[in-house]
């Protein structure tokens, strides 16, 4: 869904706008006190030249960026297209900074002087006013004036008939395998009111109340990241979601039908929400949790048909709707294919990322193993991509599986031995007489192995098992595909 652009419209926030209205009351005699109005700080807008530019504009944690403009109705929408810049490789972030703000990159263009004494920007906190600047019962009235001379009063505004009010978000995604609308948990959702913005994190029932208040109508938005993960709308821009114009609560149900970008969003970071918060239920490594510095996972996604694959630098996920530009993913084969590709990170963080002489066998049997085990606790099996692991026979390991993508996690969890499973060609199907290791015993023995065999030796000196007398015989017929 394309963002529309619509009027511009006049800023009471500027300088030149509160001057006006400043003067505006000292002639009706209403302010008396004396202020001297001057810019606090400034609109601006930055085009990065190149990917490190963008990466420096990521990584000032004073920024809070905007796809789009600040001073134009705006449609909702997931894309805002800037007609000025076809044929480029990167678009305009809009912000306010402070007054001596230094860009961290070359292009920062000044659009506005505002002034702006509520916003204290060594807390990020919105509407606290700076010590002896204006007194809180003057600002009132001079943001009431400029608001009025500027043109952005309402009718309830106007005649203060309504109190100031807390705005709240909810954020649902329809579910095409549960048929339902399932509350998204750990989403970042924005209010903004002009230059001042707050922003809240979604409850475990898609909920979420803005830290402070506001009068009259505001601008919602969903910022598609978190401080360990960021999904990018391709390669290059930030996922989000531009919401209404209201002056009450909004309640958000994000289906494809409408918004396609959305849903994908959505369904990844369930995946990632599962991957960081839930993840005491499996005891594998969060992504760069022990790490020094924190390290936000990429996660590029195209509403597309592709491969979706994770760079060798272990830091970044290239992910595609589908593999099929007829047949898109179902949302189970989204959060499927996201476990998947976040495991990969994991194991690269406990190789340092030297993927290089480790067996594909290897890193794709635990990936697939990690994806396996988490999504059945979320969707029935026979809605996950691979279907149920336990019903595959080993020459469709071969043939559908490029020998790579197998069971063996699975295996070595369970306690089902599929070739006893099955009566009609049972030797088709794996051997199992392993059972009992645990997901942190099979990723801490990942270290230092390249090979099938090496993990299983891992396995064997790192831990005691009552079905170790079986690792040779399970790993072998693997090995030997």
């Amino acid at each position: 869904m394309v963002i529309r652009l619509g009027e511009k419209l006049n800023n009471p926030y500027s300088v030149e706008n509160m001057k006006k209205a400043f003067d505006s009351l000292q002639n009706e005699g209403i302010l008396r006190s004396a202020y001297n109005i001057e810019a606090t700080h400034l609109y601006v807008r930055f085009l990065p030249a190149n990917c490190e530019e963008l990466e420096s504009l990521y990584k000032d944690t004073t920024l809070t960026l905007f796809s789009y403009p600040l001073d134009y109705e705006l449609s909702e929408g997931e894309i805002y297209i800037d007609s000025t810049l076809f044929g480029k490789t990167f678009a305009w972030f809009y912000t306010r900074v402070p007054v001596g703000y230094i860009s961290p990159i070359d292009c920062m263009e000044t659009l506005e002087e505002l002034y702006l004494p509520m916003i204290e920007e060594s807390t990020q906190s919105v509407c606290k006013l700076r010590t002896a600047s204006i007194s809180n019962e003057d600002w009132i009235l001079l943001e009431r004036k400029s608001m009025g001379i500027t043109g952005n009063l309402t009718d309830v505004d106007n005649t203060m008939l309504r109190s100031k009010w807390i705005p709240k978000v909810t954020v649902k995604v329809y579910d095409d395998v549960k048929c339902k609308n399932i509350p998204l948990e750990g989403v970042k959702v924005r209010a903004r009111k002009w230059f001042n913005w707050e922003s809240s994190i979604t409850d475990e029932n898609g909920y979420a109340v803005m830290p402070d208040d506001y009068s009259g109508k505001v601008n919602y938005s969903i910022i598609w990241e978190r401080d360990n993960w960021d999904i990018r709308s391709g390669s290059i821009g930030q996922a989000y979601y531009n919401g209404p114009y209201s002056d009450s609560n909004w309640n958000l149900v994000i289906e494809e039908k409408y918004t396609s970008k959305s849903y994908l969003y959505a369904h990844i970071h369930h995946a990632c929400f599962t991957y960081w918060f839930k993840n005491g239920a499996y005891g594998i490594k969060i992504p760069f949790h022990d790490s020094f510095w924190t390290t936000k996972v990429k996660i590029l996604a195209y509403d597309e048909a592709g491969r979706s694959y994770t760079d060798v630098d272990g830091k970044k996920i290239h992910f595609y709707r589908s593999q099929s530009a007829v047949v898109n993913r179902s949302c189970s084969h989204i959060f499927e294919s996201a476990i998947h590709e976040l495991s990969h990170i994991s194991h690269g963080v406990l190789i340092n990322n030297n993927f290089k002489d480790v067996a594909a066998k290897v890193y794709e049997g635990w990936s697939t193993g990690v994806a396996y085990t988490i999504s059945k606790d979320y969707y029935p099996l026979n809605s996950l991509f691979y279907g149920d692991w336990q019903d595959v026979t080993l020459d469709e390991i071969v043939d559908d599986h490029s020998n790579t993508y197998t069971p063996i996690v699975i295996d070595l969890l369970d306690d089902l031995n599929q070739r006893a499973e099955h009566d009609y060609n049972p030797t088709d199907y794996p051997i199992d007489r392993v059972k009992g290791y645990t997901l942190s015993q099979i990723e801490c023995s990942l270290k230092g192995a390249n090979t099938l065999a090496q993990w299983r030796d891992k396995l064997k000196s790192l831990y005691e098992n009552e079905t170790e007398q079986y690792l040779d015989e399970l790993f072998e017929q693997y090995i030997n595909l």
